[in-house]
Formats: structure tokens, C-alpha cells, sequence
């Protein structure tokens, strides 16, 4: 899926899922939304390799 500012989109990733993002320009900002307090999300913290999903 491509963002782009011209046609905001809303990307909704259930619990239990991991994600992440590449911006491809500079300029890109991202907002995110939870549903934990901040305390919570640092429990819920989980790091992968950078490319185990996709060589971007």
C-alpha cells in the first residue's frame, strides 16, 4: 500500500499484528493512534530485523 498526501487513508492494523513503515521522501509525516497509554505501549514493544520481511 503507497500513501500519499494527496489521498490521506486511514490503515488500521488489529492487535496482535505487527507493521511498519518507509517513508520515501523527506517530507513524510506519519500520526498514530492507540488505543494503550503510553506505559502500556512500552511493554508492548517488539523489534525485528530490519529486512526479515521485505528488502526495502
Amino acid at each position: 500500500m503507497e500513501l500519499d498526501y494527496e489521498s490521506p487513508q486511514l490503515v488500521i492494523v488489529p492487535g496482535g499484528y505487527a507493521n511498519g513503515f518507509q517513508f520515501l521522501t523527506k517530507e513524510g509525516e506519519l500520526l498514530v493512534f492507540s488505543d494503550y497509554l503510553l506505559e502500556e505501549s512500552q511493554k508492548d514493544d517488539y523489534r525485528f530485523e530490519k529486512d526479515l520481511f521485505y528488502s526495502w
